[in-house]
């Protein structure tokens, strides 16, 4: 079945049953928002988000680690994405890497 939200304290029970979580796979959901705090899966090396019903670029995986590889899997609007990703840039040097 799709969850269209996670549950409540989501980040805290992934950090409490895996601390050290590497991958999060969300894939095939219809989730339409992400947890502020997901950045504070400071190990978490790959998020995968494709196939879900994110109505705008999830601004929440602008806090993750800038070696943690995100998957979205669709275009966003350019306004969107520019937004997002100047908090990026602002809060950690580099390139974001997403993929479709």
């Amino acid at each position: 079945s799709e969850l269209s939200e996670l549950p409540a304290g989501f980040v805290a029970s992934v950090r409490g049953a895996v601390p050290n979580v590497m991958e999060i796979d969300l894939r095939s959901n219809a989730l339409t928002e992400l947890p502020a705090d997901l950045a504070d899966l400071k190990s978490l090396k790959v998020l995968k988000l494709n196939y879900n019903r994110l109505p705008s670029f999830p601004t929440a995986v602008v806090g993750l680690p800038r070696s943690c590889r995100w998957f979205v899997g669709r275009p966003w609007p350019s306004s969107s994405l520019s937004g997002a990703l100047d908090g990026f840039r602002s809060t950690a040097p580099g390139s974001a890497q997403a993929a479709q």
